[in-house]
């Protein structure tokens, strides 16, 4: 059925002529060029502390009067290294707490969540 869905799409966009169908495909491939790019570990860990800042920084964020103590003690956006106190299973649950980001920026966070992991899993052999 996959194959049938592309060879419709791939129809329908070999129809299409001049700008609109460059438009689609400079679309399509800029978004994938913009996630690719943020692979790296400073560019994926500074978009997702922007992230973060946007949604649980009223809570995680110590510098914030609306801050909960409680919230601060798992983890404070204002330490470099955030994630630091965190057990493997909070931030797992990072994951979870993400559902209503959009999704380009909820594959950041489960790529971020995942390198996070790794390099703790890498760093206590």
């Amino acid at each position: 059925m996959k194959t049938t869905r592309a060879v419709r799409l791939f129809t329908s966009l070999t129809t299409w002529t001049g700008p609109r169908c460059l438009a689609v495909v400079m679309v399509a491939s800029s978004g994938a060029k913009a996630l690719a790019a943020e692979t790296s570990g400073d560019q994926l860990n500074a978009a997702v502390r922007r992230i973060a800042i946007d949604h649980c920084g009223s809570c995680h964020e110590g510098s914030r009067a609306s801050a909960n103590p409680a919230a601060l003690k798992i983890f404070d956006l204002r330490d470099e290294d955030w994630t630091a106190r965190m057990s493997d299973e909070q931030v797992l649950k990072l994951n979870g707490r993400g559902k209503s980001l959009r999704p380009t920026d909820r594959a950041r966070l489960t790529q971020f969540v995942a390198r996070v992991l790794e390099n703790r899993k890498a760093s206590s052999q």
